[in-house]
């Protein structure tokens, strides 16, 4: 007889038996329980699988993957979120299988800057607008003292009288150009001569203030002018049969002109697409041109020679400009950027990012060294402070696309003379401590606008074309606002109590 303690180890359940025999009586709702639990444990793990899975951001390589795994590139309703989200899904079902995506190219890599072999005239022009710059420097440095030494009441009143003085401005001349819409206008430095370029290439010299032909260019470009550039010594005693000044063209070449002469004194080639704008150096000795083929080009104005060919825009280049101390220039781009490049070193030291458009226009502010602005298609212009590197105020300028925009600059004269003795402000057009203190833009909704400086609030507009405005310009003398349309025309703007005659404009 067994003893009742004994324990029949040959009859005994195993464990696994226990587990999973489903002839064990458990309650419904464990078993339930069990279940739910095992599929919320399989969805944990099934999110943390798809969350270790890399998936491109990129849609289009998303929509590439999924071509290539035989899969539909889009559902109905489906968005790149959702589209991303069955990628991964599908990979995860791909046991055994590694998928792989290209990978993108390093930003450095691509932004890396290369160096390309220059001439020995360019190293030579390099050192001497390095020398040249530093002298230009020095005298901005003096009249910025100057200007610091000044009470501050004498600034308030000049541009409380500026500003009332412009704010009484008229239209004081309107003259057809040609049978094509005039595509720019520039003033001689003396103030006396307006020059304006049209659709048709032909280049016209006009009178200043009496709006008569002076000279008629031809010769030159044989489709639309895209700008006009005075040599900084034109009229103020640069010989008449040197190069006076400068236009580049839609046929891809740049004009040099005399002023007795009516065929260019020479033709700069080697753009492969259409110049537009085109700007001397302060010193005189150096043209840069801008142009449709993605580059703009540095000439030596005694010799002809392209010194420079310089990319970096990743559209067409549309303008350029120096700044006053010669250092650098500025270019602006079909791209929406602007770039600052230094002419010393060959590097483009700054990108002006922020315009949601085209940059149409560009300018440096002729005293203080660091403000440059620029205009684009998406209606604004922007000011850049060089020292913060960023955008310090974006103007609302026009109701479309801003075609131009120009700072007031007097000629260079005497740097600290300008102050000297100067106790009470009394106001004089076009006086040297005034120089940079309006701006003004031409715009495609046919207004002409002018801006205060240091705050850019509106001070006057002018309204009398009848087509988009394509370009502006303020006389050195300040006594002048041109511009030029679509509608044939070009305009001048001035005060009507100003005298007119050919007397009082030569004083």
């Amino acid at each position: 007889m067994a003893d009742e303690n004994t324990v029949d180890f040959d009859n005994l359940m195993d464990i696994d038996q226990i587990d999973d025999d489903e002839d064990m009586d458990m309650p419904e709702a464990m078993r339930r329980a069990k279940a739910e639990n095992a599929a919320i444990l399989e969805t944990f793990e099934q999110r943390k699988k798809l969350r270790s899975i890399a998936v491109p951001t990129d849609d289009g390589k998303v929509r590439a993957k999924l071509r290539e795994l035989g899969e539909p590139i889009t559902l109905f309703g489906e968005g790149p979120a959702e589209r991303r989200d069955r990628l991964r899904v599908l990979i995860s079902q791909m046991e055994g299988v590694t998928v792989t995506f290209d990978e993108d190219k390093d930003e450095d890599e691509e932004e890396e800057e290369y160096w390309t072999p220059g001439s020995e005239e360019l190293l030579q022009a390099r050192r001497w607008i390095a020398n040249d710059s530093l002298r230009r420097a020095r005298d901005r440095v003096v009249r910025q003292r100057a200007e610091f030494d000044t009470p501050a009441s004498f600034y308030k009143s000049l541009r409380r009288d500026l500003y009332t003085d412009l704010s009484t401005w008229t239209t004081v001349g309107s003259r057809l150009a040609d049978e094509r819409p005039t595509s720019f206008v520039s003033f001689s430095p003396n103030s006396q001569f307006l020059a304006t370029g049209s659709f048709s290439g032909n280049v016209h010299l006009w009178s200043v203030p009496g709006s008569d032909l002076a000279m008629s260019y031809c010769g030159g470009h044989s489709d639309r002018v895209g700008g006009i550039a005075w040599h900084p010594a034109a009229t103020l005693g640069l010989d008449a049969g040197a190069a006076n000044f400068a236009t580049g063209g839609a046929d891809n070449v740049v004009c040099l002109w005399s002023l007795d002469k009516e065929t260019p004194l020479a033709k700069l080639e080697g753009h492969e697409a259409r110049v537009n704008r085109v700007a001397f150096h302060p010193s005189g000795r150096y043209l840069a041109s801008a142009s449709f083929d993605m580059t703009w080009r540095l000439w030596d104005a005694t010799t002809n020679q392209c010194l420079l060919t310089q990319d970096g825009h990743s559209r067409q280049v549309y303008c350029v400009a120096f700044q006053p101390d010669g250092s650098l220039a500025g270019t602006g781009g079909l791209d929406g950027l602007g770039k600052l490049w230094d002419l010393r070193t060959g590097r483009c030291i700054l990108n002006l990012q922020g315009h949601r458009d085209q940059v149409l226009a560009l300018d440096f502010a002729p005293t203080n060294g660091y403000q440059v602005v620029t205009a684009s298609q998406d209606n604004t212009i922007k000011v850049w402070d060089l020292r913060a590197m960023k955008c310090a105020y974006t103007v609302p300028a026009h109701a479309s696309s801003v075609a131009h925009a120009k700072f007031f600059a007097t000629n260079p004269g005497p740097i600290a003379r300008d102050f000297a003795g100067q106790k009470d402000a009394v106001y004089e057009r076009g006086a040297p401590v005034t120089s940079g203190m309006f701006l003004i833009s031409g715009g495609f909704d046919g207004i002409v606008n002018v801006w205060s400086e240091g705050d850019f609030k509106l001070v006057k507009s002018f309204k009398g074309h009848t087509g988009h405005v394509t370009s502006v310009d303020v006389s050195a003398n300040g006594k002048f606002i041109a511009s030029g349309g679509m509608d044939r025309t070009y305009k001048l703007w001035a005060s009507p109590h100003l005298d007119l005659t050919s007397e009082a404009m030569r004083e």
